[in-house]
Order: structure tokens, then C-alpha cells, then sequence
């Protein structure tokens, strides 16, 4: 009875031996297998990993992207992913260029490439704004804005800073009114500014030219700045009654929109473009669609 109690004693010892050796091994052998298949999943460089409009690109034409942003060194997969982001976006632009028939901005371009830009950032960056002006419900002009807390914020402020704000509204709204007179005489946007801020201190912190704060500014931002912006109806840095004001507006008219609810200061604008009035929101649900319909993914990064 002894011998037939210590003979299962051992027997359920060995078994668990077993388990415990069993159990670590098979994890082993699973993340093994795992590995394996990982390592056979990844595209070699001269793989196809997506086919847009009809046409393959390789891994290595991704990784080239990449390494216009990053030291080939340090190209990673997430640097590979972002890489064919930017692919699929200028695939889809160069057709759109043709299929629209733009013809790209030389003067902008040189602009941007003496701004700091890449020659092939320039291009796409020039070319994007005019597919914009095509495909969305968008308008380019040229503004002088100054921003002032609106009045719901005005009780956080401290003493100091509601007399700064004070002062910032009273130049600003003079300010604004000069702008205005000199915009539609045909002044260079870029002199009004100045010569507000010199006549209108108080401004310096919150004077800004198309969308830039003007003190401050380098000369290669002051080189990017003076390239009028384009604005689309689904825009969300600009409050509904600004955009409005905007969109209600004819090419070369100039007006101002001030205190609003965002913004207790106020815009001065001059009209330059139309853009599509039948367009998209936004640039980035025309970009969703393309891609949609143009992009396919047929390997991993």
C-alpha cells in the first residue's frame, strides 16, 4: 500500500516536471514562430508595398522619401510609414495637377525654396494650394490681424493684463480701420504693418500679416509670410463669423470683421481668389477620397 502511494507520488512529480518544462518551451517555441514569420513578412527593398493610380512602388522608393527628412541611419519603420504618407499625397497631387490642368507656380516655388524649403517640398506645397483652390470651397487673401481676449476670458486675467488688452483693443481697432483705407489704395501689406507697429506700439505682441505674428519674424519667415494664404470653408482656426465675412466677399473687395466671439480683436482682409464654390469642405476629405480610390496597400513596410 506504502510502495503503491510513493509510486503515484512520483509519477504526479514527473508529470508536473514535465508541465512546468512543457509550458516555458512552448511560449519559447511560440514566440519563435512568431519571430520567424515576422522576419518572413517584411518586404525586402525591391518589394512592392502599394500600388497607387495603377502603379507600383517599391520599399527602396519609400525609404528614399525617408531619407529626404532623416539620416539614413535612423530610418525606422514609423520613418518608413510617415515616408508613405507623403508618397501616396504627391502620387495623388501629380495626378491631380494633370487631370486639373494646373500649371505650378514658379514664382511661389522659388519663394518657398528661398524660404528654406526643398525644392521638392516647394513643388508640392505650391501645387497642394492650387489643387485647393480647385477641388474645395476655399478663398486666398491677404489680412491684417490683431487678436484681443475675448470677453468671456477677460475675469482670468490679471489687473495688468486687462490694461494690456485695454490698450491692445483701442490701437488695434484704429489700426485696423488705417489698414483698411491703405489696402484698398493698394499699399504693400507688409509696409502698412510696419509703420502700425511703429505707430501703434502696444500692437508689437499681437499685430500679425497673414496669419503670422510680425515681430519678431526672421527674413526667411517674412519670405514665406508674404505668399497670401488660402483659406477653406471647413477651416477651423477661423470662427463662422470670420469665415462669413470672408466668403460673402468679391474678388478685391477689402473688409473687416472685429470682435467676434473668438476674438475680441479683429481681421482686415483683401480678396485675391475664388476658389471652387461648389468644392469640398476641406482639402483633407478631398485627400481621404483620393486615396480611397486610388491607393492600395499590398505589402508591409
Amino acid at each position: 500500500m506504502n510502495n503503491e502511494y510513493s509510486l503515484k507520488k512520483v509519477a504526479i512529480i514527473l508529470l508536473l516536471g514535465v508541465a512546468l518544462i512543457g509550458i516555458p518551451l512552448t511560449v519559447y517555441l511560440g514566440q519563435r514562430q512568431q519571430e520567424t514569420r515576422s522576419r518572413a513578412a517584411v518586404t525586402p527593398e525591391d518589394g512592392v508595398v502599394v500600388v497607387i493610380d495603377g502603379i507600383e512602388y517599391t520599399k527602396a522608393q519609400v525609404r528614399k522619401i525617408a531619407e529626404e527628412y532623416n539620416d539614413p541611419s535612423v530610418v525606422d519603420t514609423q520613418s518608413l510609414n510617415v515616408a508613405l504618407q507623403i508618397l501616396e499625397e504627391r502620387k495623388i497631387l501629380d495626378k491631380a495637377q494633370k487631370d486639373l490642368g494646373i500649371q505650378v507656380d514658379s514664382s511661389k516655388l522659388n519663394t518657398l525654396v528661398q524660404a528654406g524649403f526643398s525644392q521638392e517640398d516647394a513643388r508640392y506645397e505650391v501645387l497642394k494650394d492650387q489643387v485647393i483652390l480647385k477641388v474645395v470651397r476655399s478663398r486666398r487673401a491677404i489680412s491684417i490681424r490683431f487678436w484681443n481676449p475675448p470677453s468671456s476670458s477677460l475675469s482670468s486675467l490679471t489687473a495688468e493684463e486687462r490694461t494690456a488688452a485695454a490698450n491692445e483693443l483701442r490701437d488695434g481697432t484704429a489700426a485696423l480701420g488705417e489698414a483698411e483705407t491703405r489696402l484698398r489704395a493698394g499699399e504693400d501689406i507688409f509696409e502698412i504693418a510696419d509703420s502700425l507697429l511703429v505707430k501703434y506700439p502696444s500692437l508689437v505682441p499681437v499685430l500679425g500679416v497673414n496669419g503670422y505674428i510680425l515681430s519678431g519674424m526672421d527674413e526667411l519667415e517674412k519670405l514665406e509670410a508674404k505668399l497670401p494664404p488660402t483659406y477653406e470653408i471647413g477651416d477651423s482656426n477661423l470662427d463662422k463669423e470670420t469665415l462669413d465675412t470672408l466668403f460673402a466677399m468679391q474678388v478685391n473687395e477689402v473688409s473687416s470683421v472685429i470682435n467676434t466671439e473668438a476674438n475680441r480683436g479683429g481681421t482686415v482682409f483683401k480678396l485675391l481668389t475664388i476658389g471652387n464654390n461648389n468644392g469640398l469642405g476641406s482639402y483633407e476629405i478631398w485627400l481621404s477620397g483620393q486615396i480611397a480610390s486610388l491607393v492600395k496597400i499590398v505589402n508591409p513596410l
